[in-house]
């Protein structure tokens, strides 16, 4: 009888401290999905009210299918501006549509221009940096040579001004909005790069051409607020002319942005 209640107490002992650890683990589990919904999930955008369409396209460059979105305002008149939005490593030209609230698609509404989502087809756009996979087969993924026939292709397709196509980027997209500005100047006549820079010269491998073009850079400082280095000139040889601010911002295009 004696064994048989110490016996019995064991095994509620037992049962007891499988169920604080059940317990537990439904906690941690808990916990991991709390803080994954408030610091990892955030749920899209609401679609605003647009006057335009975006389409999807599809075009050959550099013996590679690429794809794109583009979005045209209703009643864009012939001449307008055109505005490359490149995604970041690992996304596509729909994720950053989305990331950035639908914004560029509500400023092309209210300042006529017309926007276009290119999508990378590595992992990452193949930038100025040595660094990186960006082969296909063997042979490396030449985005200028695609970004350069897609601004071509949309100029002729929807009117745009030649002379006023622009492109930005975050992070690998910022980078390739730098490698844009060295070797593709007569093409882009500014770029915006946020959360990128010109790599160190001994992961530098781009090949700058003509005279360079304007850069706006933004980056986030020690305080976490976004800063902006103004609009500096790419040299045509050396990269960067140290911060070489231009006098004239409105001669190209106007940047208006804050940091909340």
């Amino acid at each position: 009888m004696i064994r048989y209640r110490q016996s019995k107490a064991r095994n509620e002992n037992i049962l007891r401290f499988l169920g604080f650890c059940l317990l537990a683990l439904l906690g941690v589990v808990a916990l991991g999905g709390a803080l994954f919904g408030y610091f990892v999930y955030s749920p899209d955008p609401a679609l605003p009210t647009l006057s335009g369409t975006l389409t999807k396209g599809t075009m050959e460059a550099g013996g590679l299918k690429r794809t794109y979105q583009t979005y045209v305002p209703q009643g864009l008149p012939n001449g307008a501006p055109l505005v490359l939005v490149m995604h970041g490593s690992g996304e596509n030209g729909a994720q950053i549509r989305i990331g950035t609230g639908y914004g560029f698609e509500r400023l092309a509404d209210e300042h006529r221009f017309a926007v276009v989502y290119p999508d990378s087809h590595t992992f990452d756009w193949n930038d100025c940096s040595k660094v990186g996979d960006f082969s296909v087969n063997g042979h490396e993924v030449d985005d200028v040579v695609f970004l350069n026939a897609l601004a071509d292709k949309l100029i002729t397709d929807i009117n745009v001004d030649q002379g006023r196509v622009f492109a930005t980027g975050v992070s690998a997209g910022g980078f390739m909005s730098i490698r844009l500005a060295l070797e593709a100047p007569s093409r882009f006549r500014a770029v915006a790069a946020v959360a990128a820079n010109v790599p160190a010269p001994e992961n530098f491998k781009c090949t700058p051409q003509g005279q360079g073009t304007s850069v706006m850079d933004m980056k986030k400082n020690n305080e976490g607020k976004t800063t902006g280095s103004g609009l500096a000139m790419l040299h045509p040889q050396t990269g960067w002319r140290a911060n070489a601010m231009l006098p004239k911002l409105t001669q190209c295009c106007s940047f208006n942005y804050r940091s909340p």
